[in-house]
């Protein structure tokens, strides 16, 4: 089977995805910001790989990114991490997946995950969709770059 980076996988989706796939036989890296956010001692158990890091921290997405080489060639990275608000919106939703991406081994694969509150401008602060947009064409640039294949978007409801 394949080996995947799953960002952002303590919880929510990200948990579900490496779960699912650990469950379906992939080498799974699972990547958390800490350790205590992992509740669950068995999901550890099924996983083939753990990293943990706060990709709000430049230097710290560099040493991910290390790490992963470290393992080999990605099958396939699923950049989940994200944040709704805060200081570290940008260095997590664009800069950590750029860095990720541009300094391991190409993965054949990159799937970048955002929730549908990306694409709804936000009346208080005047932010949404503009920004989403900007940030889907920079990951899907940076993706051609790196030889990624280009397939089929999905957009969640």
């Amino acid at each position: 089977m394949s080996r995947v980076l799953v960002t952002g996988a303590s919880a929510g989706l990200g948990l579900l995805t490496a779960s699912s796939l650990a469950r379906a036989g992939h080498e799974v890296i699972l990547y958390a910001r800490h350790r205590r956010r992992i509740e669950d001692a068995d999901v550890l158990r099924r996983m083939w790989g753990v990293a943990y890091g706060d990709l709000g921290d430049l230097e710290e997405a560099c040493r991910v990114a290390e790490e992963a080489s470290l393992l080999g060639r990605l099958d396939s990275v699923v950049h989940n991490a994200g944040v709704l608000d805060g200081p570290d919106v940008l260095a997590v939703n664009v800069v950590a997946p750029f860095v990720l991406t541009a300094l391991m081994a190409p993965p054949g694969r990159m799937i970048v995950l955002s929730s549908s509150n990306a694409s709804v401008r936000v009346a208080a602060s005047g932010c949404g969709g503009d920004r989403r947009s900007s940030i889907d064409q920079l990951q899907r640039q940076q993706a051609l770059c790196h030889g990624v294949r280009d397939g089929d978007r999905a957009t969640l409801a």
